[in-house]
């Protein structure tokens, strides 16, 4: 990975976790589904404006593509949504490594959709470190209260 990559990935991983405790705090005070609507909406708006000013244009040419923008919309929303009303009822230490599950879904989709084969060792492997890693955060030793 070059020194460039490097530095937007430490960047994303920083935006991340203060935009998660940032969140559990608003969703105390805000509905989790209206502050979704409001992050959504905003970011959205952020990344056309941004897509225009560099050059970038917004076609839909056709249907079927419509269709499947529609959905990946619908799924997002969904999913934040739903993170939202976790990040308001529970710790953010027990919701945070539930993020190491996206490329262990994305994984599996593409097997599911794609016809990718994921009956390897290396995804095994990966499974196992992922599944581990979240049972490691949230495991309650016996001297830690709930």
């Amino acid at each position: 990975m070059s020194g460039t990559a490097t530095v937007f990935v430490v960047l994303a991983a920083f935006i991340l976790s203060a935009a998660t405790l940032y969140g559990k705090r608003i969703s105390q005070t805000v509905d989790p589904m209206v502050m979704t609507g409001w992050q959504l909406a905003i970011g959205g708006v952020m990344l056309v404006v941004g897509g225009y000013i560099t050059g970038g244009t917004l076609a839909v040419p056709s249907v079927k593509a419509a269709a499947i923008l529609g959905y990946l919309t619908l799924l997002s929303s969904v999913a934040f949504a739903l993170w939202s009303l976790l990040l308001k009822y529970n710790r953010v230490s027990m919701i945070a490594p539930f993020n190491f599950l996206v490329p262990v879904a994305g994984t599996v989709l593409s097997a599911i959709f794609l016809g990718e084969n994921i009956l390897e060792i290396k995804y095994a492997v990966a499974l196992v470190l992922v599944c581990s890693g979240i049972w490691w955060v949230n495991k309650v030793s016996g001297k830690q209260a709930r």
